[in-house]
């Protein structure tokens, strides 16, 4: 009897170890990334490894990771979240879970090789923040996000040399949050968008315009547009002004507020007709 006792307790014991070697501590990034460094660079985790399977890494507001700076990398860690800067530096590069949390992507350059950068993998934006996608500092360095984007979390657009562009490029994506393109920054969406996002442009902010795209909202130079369907020359004849945010490549923007709007609308319209009742009564 004792001796099962004993077998069961050291069985129990041994599925705890094993419990914790499985789930691993987080791990936190303590010093950015410098010049020849990437988040290969052991010193610069909390831990003192390269990243690695079986770990969750962050990277807080005040630090900067890079990838390696290679044709290809792939993150090996479970997953990557990012407050601060990912600094873009391979031609392509695969992270299957990067959640951002106000977090920024850049594109940094391969070398001293102005080249279109494309990150695969999945992206998940964090609920009330917003996080910028933003092409590199000398002309070419164009970024595409070939990863699915999903989550509630808002994007900005940006690029620190007018004429690099930020593309969205994954027909899966079901983000929900803000998109904004913000003064000199440039957006392409390589497939018919389709999600319950909402689209802001701001002066100097611009939309290529070739594919048909629906949002649930759209702010233009901070008007609100009305639901429909428009082409540029529809905008317009809305504003003239309207004409700057967009280069003319014949698609379409529908805006299709979500049912949910509808239904705010709907009640506000029934609470009214209630209290007119109530006065005449």
């Amino acid at each position: 009897m004792i001796n099962k006792i004993n077998i069961r307790y050291a069985l129990a014991a041994a599925t705890c170890l094993i419990g914790f070697t499985l789930n691993a501590a987080p791990v936190t990034m303590v010093g950015s990334n410098s010049f020849g460094e990437s988040w290969l660079t052991g010193g610069d985790w909390s831990d003192g490894n390269a990243a690695t399977s079986g770990n969750d890494y962050t990277v807080g507001s005040a630090f900067t990771v890079r990838t390696v700076q290679a044709p290809s990398t792939t993150f090996q860690g479970d997953s990557l979240t990012v407050e601060g800067i990912l600094s873009h530096k391979a031609v392509s590069s695969t992270i299957g879970n990067l959640i951002l949390s106000g977090g920024t992507v850049s594109n940094q350059g391969y070398g001293s090789a102005n080249v279109t950068m494309t990150l695969n993998g999945g992206i998940t934006l964090t609920s009330a923040t917003t996080s910028t996608f933003e092409a590199g500092p000398q002309a070419g360095r164009n970024l595409v996000f070939a990863s699915a984007i999903s989550g509630e979390g808002n994007i900005d657009i940006t690029s620190l040399v007018a004429g690099n562009s930020v593309t969205l490029s994954n027909a899966s994506n079901s983000f929900t949050g803000t998109i904004t393109v913000q003064s000199g920054g440039l957006l392409d969406f390589d497939y018919a968008h389709d999600t319950a996002a909402s689209l802001s442009i701001v002066s100097g902010g611009l939309l290529n315009l070739d594919e048909n795209l629906s949002f649930s909202g759209l702010n233009l130079l901070g008007d609100t547009i009305g639901a429909g369907t428009y082409s540029v020359a529809d905008f317009t004849a809305l504003d003239a002004n309207y004409t700057a945010l967009f280069n003319d490549g014949g698609g379409m923007i529908s805006v299709i507020p979500e049912p949910s709007a509808f239904a705010l609308v709907g009640g506000a319209c029934v609470f009214g007709l209630v209290v007119m009742r109530r006065r005449r009564s």
